[in-house]
């Protein structure tokens, strides 16, 4: 089989990777597509699966204080409408009180 020359993702070694077919909607992690033994492979793919679970983690915070907080807009329309019905109150005594 042809082999290519490829540098170890984990440690930096040069390595002679086999160029085998594999299917292309395959999900399985193969070391030797990164790493030069299973070992480097193995600390390749936890490093990279606990670089996407920080990721995740920092993705989900920023959504549940996005959520959390209401968006500015909002919160000055929900206030508006009190103001102008105490405002329209007010009007409302001082003519009773003119009329009295």
């Amino acid at each position: 089989m042809p082999t290519v020359t490829k540098i170890c993702k984990n440690c930096g070694k040069p390595y002679e990777a086999c160029r085998t077919l594999k299917p292309r909607s395959s999900k399985v992690f193969r070391w030797q597509d990164v790493a030069c033994s299973p070992e480097c492979g193995e600390a390749y793919l936890a490093a990279v699966i606990a670089s996407r679970i920080t990721q995740l983690a920092d993705e989900a915070t920023k959504q549940e204080t996005q959520e959390a907080e209401p968006p500015v807009e909002e919160s000055f329309a929900a206030e508006a409408p009190e103001k102008e019905q105490s405002s329209k109150q007010r009007s409302r005594r001082s003519k009773k009180s003119d009329e009295s």
